[in-house]
């Protein structure tokens, strides 16, 4: 009997020595557990963890910018008109960053409005006078080259200025540590994303132009991949980063109300409000309109037929602001006589 209330003891002992050092095999105790995957919002695929903040890089898109380096890892890449007929890219990074991104430029005050909208930390070198007292108010988080980011860019040899600074996603992780800005999840919304085999009807549409001025986008619909190349005028656009071409799985055209506001051409631009929209997938077209309440909500994108938000296919998308100086093109054709 004494034998067995031994082992007892014994058998009671090694319990409690296992939960105090977190020994059991359900990762319990001290043992953190481990992350499970999620649901990118953004691009609707499955990835290990988030960013702890979105970023909003400010890149340059002239002949002398292109290509650039880290444009294969965004989530979501605008396109934006600003002065002088020309269009500036900016990328946005809730999944992943990458190694080098650049060439990085200056912002105006409507990119902005669209860092605010996804609670993203802004990163660019220098900005408009508009740009400067908007960002004094505090309401963005921000890391400008000029003025208080220094450290974390640098000038490559083999191009030349402006179209040679350049970041990492190193670095770019360091900033928000250094700054001490909140490194909790940002406020991203989750878009609507299409079932498994789900296509859209309407339409179709086999190539996309967008004519800015001296910038000029075109998308072709690649019909095996079921997404979009990505062209600068006539030449395939290309990451420097992987020299392959830049896809789309979408694209979505935005057209808003801008005004000049300077001798210099600036413009500025209401992206709060609503306006039409057109989205590109699966090589359709489908008519609709955008709605933002205001500066701080999220822009939802609506079908005019369904009156519902559009569905994604998942993946990279890119969003085409277009105002009225803005030539859009596309060779649409009725299906029921493709």
């Amino acid at each position: 009997m004494h034998k067995y209330k031994f082992l007892l003891a014994l058998l009671l002992a090694l319990a409690l020595l296992l939960a105090a050092c977190g020994g059991d095999e359900q990762g319990n105790g001290d043992t953190p557990p481990a992350p499970q995957p999620v649901q990118h919002p953004l691009t609707g695929e499955t990835v290990d963890e988030l960013l702890p903040r979105a970023y909003l890089v400010s890149l340059g898109n002239t002949e002398a910018a292109q290509p650039q380096h880290g444009l294969t890892e965004a989530d979501i890449i605008y396109e934006i008109p600003v002065e002088s007929g020309i269009s500036r890219l900016f990328a946005l990074y809730y999944g992943e960053l990458p190694e080098v991104i650049g060439p990085v430029r200056s912002v105006r005050d409507y990119v902005v409005d669209l860092a605010r909208e996804w609670d993203a930390v802004l990163v660019h070198c220098g900005w408009s006078e508009a740009a400067r007292l908007y960002l004094s108010s505090e309401l963005v988080d921000y890391v400008n080259e000029l003025t208080n980011g220094q450290q974390y860019f640098w000038r490559s040899a083999d191009r030349k200025a402006p179209h040679n600074l350049y970041t990492s996603g190193e670095n770019m992780a360091q900033m928000l540590v250094d700054k001490g800005f909140d490194a909790t999840e940002s406020d991203v919304p989750a878009y609507r994303f299409m079932d498994k085999g789900e296509k859209y009807r309407g339409n179709y549409v086999n190539a996309l132009h967008i004519y800015y001025g001296i910038s000029q986008a075109g998308f072709l619909y690649d019909e095996e991949s079921d997404s979009y190349l990505r062209f600068t005028k006539t030449d395939a656009h290309v990451d420097a980063a992987t020299d392959e071409q830049l896809t789309a799985k979408a694209v979505i055209v935005q057209y808003v109300h801008t005004a000049v506001v300077d001798d210099e051409g600036r413009l500025a631009m209401s992206l709060a409000g609503e306006g039409e929209a057109q989205l590109f997938v699966n090589g359709i077209i489908r008519e609709g309109y955008w709605q933002r309440d205001s500066l701080d909500d999220h822009t939802y994108f609506y079908d005019d037929e369904t009156k519902q938000t559009w569905a994604l296919p998942g993946g990279q998308l890119w969003i085409e602001i277009a105002d009225g100086s803005t030539v859009v093109v596309y060779d649409e054709v009725e299906a029921e006589s493709k």
